[in-house]
């Protein structure tokens, strides 16, 4: 549609700003309707049985997902109907300032922006001081030529200016027009009541382009290098607007930000969630209509590229399950304050707020951790929080910190590498908490790394103060520290769970490589056990060996796994320490 002065001058912007506002209030209606789903009825829906139960379960989740992506939908709408008024209102009055000049001059503006200037009075006969009419000059040719000399009519010059400053202001609501329609006319869906894959994948696209239309006009880019105080600094100078707005159209971004309160990052990264799950799902369709004999050549890579669909997409309804636990046992929200399907993923999910929370724990997984299998390590954090909880009379937040790449074998887990590469990671995260929560003294924190997992937490204490008052290191092959001490927060402050090398054997070839006064013969193994034939490298010492300094408590797990069963010591003895209640924990 080309814009005229007309068109533009008498534009009426408020029933574009009108629909905007009802899109916003279908998102936050749907946002609320999403919540009572997830938190109310189905908590209360999962303490039924048999098929009708089974099946209205199944309908709730459709009707949560009918919801959520209502909200993202209309946000988008929103955010682009908004973004257009706005653009849209600076061209109108920069229109407006240019007509009212050229009334004040006695000039006539034609609605494709020319102006028609008067003759100078009294040598209206002379060539050059006649009455004349100029067009606007594309930005580009303006002022080409200066040198050129000025006609001796000064209405002309003026008149000149005045048709450019027209031009402009037509150009830029041509501009912001075209970009806004073709972001909207991709905002477009079916009805039913079944949110589809494609549906989903649609909608990353839609994002994207959206993105590319309002640019960092009314969405400042999300900050990028900058310390977790640094972010939520940003985030808090930021409009409620402007806040929308990136959430709206940067929710990776958003939701991978340190520092920012969890319920922004959580809604950034659902939306991510559900777009990749679109995306994978669409993807594993495509990728099943081109199944190879299974005596072809291709039926392997096929077959290895199946399960790895397969599995990230088993992972994100592992995830999605634990949402839909909320209110179950008394189980409080969820929050996904990370979320990716690069690589082997990255999750990092928290049971209960964090920034609120009187006591927070941080589980960091170890080896062969995935996104494909990472419903056990939602699970363990899960009991955590439940063991925790009843232990004390104040707020628990217990969070799944999957943020790193774990080594995908024994044997890459017998260096450092991948440690050091996370420290920073976690580091980050820890400091993003306590940005969160104001201040290292309003949550008593404490990090909990099993196997490799500790391997990571030891390697970020190496780099920077960690942001614990705790470190519980579980099923430890090495902290890459030859003390507790050496890991920052005081020798009373590191606590060890280790079961005997028979029920795990992880912290074995640590005690067997390290430091220690066990006295053990690395060439002869132990116990007629050959040691692995790889090197070694995250000792100097091991958290269970009484050497080490670390408090150790009394575990009954039965293997490397069983740390976190359900009314075992050992999940005792962390909920203890996570909670203060250090006299409680039951020592060796």
């Amino acid at each position: 549609m080309t814009i005229t002065v007309s068109r533009l001058r008498d534009l009426r912007l408020t029933v574009y700003s009108g629909e905007a506002n009802l899109f916003g209030r279908v998102q936050r209606t749907a946002e609320r309707l999403r919540d009572h789903v997830e938190q109310r009825m189905t908590p209360e829906l999962d303490a039924g049985e048999g098929e009708t139960a089974v099946a209205a379960h199944g309908r709730l989740r459709v009707l949560m997902d009918n919801h959520h992506f209502t909200r993202v939908q209309c946000t988008l709408v929103e955010t682009a109907l908004t973004c257009l008024v706005e653009e849209l209102t600076v061209a109108r009055n920069e229109l407006h300032l240019a007509l009212d000049d050229a009334s004040a001059c006695g000039y006539e503006v034609a609605d494709d922006g020319s102006v028609t200037y008067p003759p100078v009075v009294g040598d209206a006969d002379a060539a050059g001081y006649e009455g004349g009419r100029v067009t606007p000059v594309p930005s580009t040719q303006v002022g080409i030529n200066p040198g050129a000399p000025l006609p001796p009519n000064p209405h002309i010059e003026e008149a000149r200016r005045i048709a450019n400053r027209v031009g402009e202001a037509l150009r830029a609501a041509e501009t912001a027009d075209t970009a806004y329609a073709q972001a909207l006319a991709r905002l477009e869906t079916s009805g039913g009541l079944s949110v589809t894959d494609a549906m989903w994948e649609d909608t990353g696209q839609d994002t994207s382009a959206l993105a590319g239309a309002v640019g960092s006009l009314h969405a400042p880019e999300p900050p990028n290098g900058l310390s977790p105080q640094e972010n939520r600094a940003w985030w808090d100078g930021l409009t409620t607007r402007e806040k929308d707005f990136c959430l709206a159209l940067h929710p990776a971004e958003i939701g991978a930000l340190d520092g920012l309160p969890a319920e922004v990052r959580d809604m950034g990264n659902r939306a991510v969630l559900e777009v990749e799950q679109g995306r994978l799902g669409g993807l594993l369709a495509e990728h099943m209509a081109g199944r190879p004999g299974e005596d072809s050549e291709e039926w392997d890579q096929w077959n290895d590229e199946s399960e790895r669909l397969s599995g990230q997409l088993r992972g994100i309804e592992d995830i999605q399950a634990r949402f839909e636990q909320t209110g179950v046992g008394g189980l409080p929200e969820a929050y996904l304050l990370g979320f990716s399907t690069e690589g082997d993923g990255r999750v990092i999910i928290a049971n209960g707020n964090p920034d609120s929370a009187d006591h927070t724990a941080v589980y960091v997984p170890g080896t062969s951790t995935d996104l494909t299998e990472i419903n056990s390590d939602i699970t363990r954090a899960t009991q955590l929080w439940r063991e925790s909880d009843s232990l004390t009379d104040g707020t628990v937040s217990t969070v799944m910190w999957y943020g790193y790449d774990a080594p995908d074998e024994l044997t890459d887990a017998a260096y450092q590498d991948d440690a050091r590469d996370a420290a920073p990671l976690l580091n980050g995260f820890l400091d993003g908490l306590t940005a969160a929560q104001g201040g290292a003294e309003n949550s008593h924190t404490t990090v909990i790394g099993h196997s490799y997992g500790s391997t990571v937490i030891g390697a970020a204490t190496q780099e920077a103060p960690v942001a614990a008052d705790d470190i519980i290191a579980v099923g430890s092959p090495g902290m890459l520290v030859h003390k507790a001490d050496d890991l920052g927060v005081g020798e009373e402050h590191v606590w060890s769970l280790a079961a005997s090398v028979w029920d795990d054997p992880v912290p074995l070839a640590g005690i067997l490589h390290g430091e220690n006064d066990f006295g053990f013969d690395v060439e002869r193994g132990f116990g007629g056990i050959p040691l692995p034939d790889f090197d070694f490298d995250l000792v100097p010492n091991v958290p269970s060996s009484e050497d080490f300094g670390a408090t150790i408590m009394v575990t009954d797990s039965g293997h490397h796994g069983g740390y976190w069963d359900k009314d075992s010591e050992s999940l005792m003895n962390q909920s203890r320490v996570i909670v203060g209640a250090y006299g409680d924990v039951v020592r060796e």
